[in-house]
C-alpha cells in the first residue's frame, strides 16, 4: 500500500505540475464538443484521499485517519453547458476504499458460532483483539469496498481556478475482508483468498450517496467529501460513515 501511495502522488504532482505550465484544458484531447451547449469527456479526473471515521468510537479507536484509503476516477461524463465558463453535469465513476486497523485488531467475518458457516445474505464482519482472532502478529488486516458512483456536478471555472459542488448516487459492491500474519503457533497465515479471516461477502449497504466539494488550480487540487449512510448494513457489522480529505487530478484541465 506503501509503494502504491506513492505511486499516486508522483502522478498527481507530476501531472499537476505539466497542466499548470500549459493552463486549462491542456488534456482536451478527452474531450467531445457536441454543439455549443454539451460535451463528453472520458477520464475526467482521479482522486486519492483518506477517509475518517464517523459516529463509532468502536472504529474509531483502532485505526487511524491516514490508515483508511481511498482511490477512484472517472470513467466518463456528459456536461450542460449553461453558459461560458460554468458546467452541469452527470457522470459515472468507479472508486475504492480501504479500511486498516492497527496492529493490535484483526477485521473478522463472524460466524453462527455452532455450525461455524457464515449467515445468509452475507458475512458480519467483526473486530476482534489480535489474540483472541488467534494470531499474535498483524502484517495486514483490510475491509475493502468497490463502489460504483453517479454524480450530479456543478462547476464553475475562474480562469485556471476550478470550483465544483455535487452530490454522488453510490451503488456498493459486497466488501472484502482479508488477512496476514502470524498465528499464535508463529506460522504464517495468508488470508488473503481464502481462510478463517478471508470473506469476499461482507454486506454493505448497496444504495449510498455522498456530498462532495473541490477546488482545483491547473488541474490539480483538494476534494472533500461527506458521506452519511453508514458503510455496512444494520446487523452485518460496526455501524460507521465516512468522510474523505484527499487530492484531485485532472479537474479544470
Amino acid at each position: 500500500m506503501k509503494k502504491f501511495i506513492t505511486f499516486v502522488m508522483a502522478i498527481c504532482l507530476a501531472t499537476g505540475a505539466f497542466a499548470q505550465g500549459f493552463g486549462q484544458h491542456a488534456m482536451g484531447i478527452n474531450e467531445i464538443e457536441i454543439g455549443d451547449r454539451f460535451d463528453f469527456e472520458v477520464i475526467n479526473y482521479l482522486h486519492f484521499g483518506f477517509n475518517g471515521i464517523i459516529k463509532n468510537e468502536t472504529v474509531s479507536s483502532k485505526t487511524g485517519f491516514f490508515s483508511s484509503q481511498q482511490f477512484g476516477f472517472n470513467m466518463l461524463e456528459f456536461g450542460f453547458l449553461p453558459y461560458e465558463d460554468g458546467k452541469i453535469s452527470l457522470g459515472a465513476d468507479v472508486e475504492w476504499n480501504w479500511y486498516h486497523l492497527n496492529k493490535d485488531y484483526v477485521w473478522v467475518p463472524l460466524s453462527d458460532g455452532s455450525s461455524q458457516s457464515y449467515t445468509a445474505g452475507g458475512s458480519i464482519l467483526g473486530i476482534l483483539p489480535k489474540a483472541d482472532a488467534g494470531v499474535t502478529e498483524v502484517k495486514r488486516s483490510i475491509f475493502s469496498v468497490c463502489t460504483f458512483g453517479f454524480p450530479v456536478n456543478f462547476t464553475h471555472h475562474f480562469g485556471k481556478m476550478t470550483l465544483q459542488v455535487g452530490v454522488t448516487p453510490e451503488l456498493n459492491l459486497n466488501g472484502y475482508v482479508q488477512f496476514r500474519g502470524l498465528n499464535l503457533a508463529g506460522e504464517n497465515v495468508n488470508d488473503m483468498r481464502s481462510g478463517a479471516r478471508f470473506s469476499k461477502n461482507i454486506k454493505t449497504n448497496l444504495f449510498t450517496w455522498n456530498a462532495h466539494a473541490a477546488i482545483s488550480y491547473g488541474g490539480l487540487g483538494l476534494y472533500f467529501k461527506y458521506s452519511p449512510k453508514n458503510v455496512l448494513q444494520q446487523h452485518y457489522g460496526p455501524q460507521f460513515n465516512t468522510f474523505t480529505v484527499g487530492l484531485i487530478l485532472g479537474l479544470g484541465m
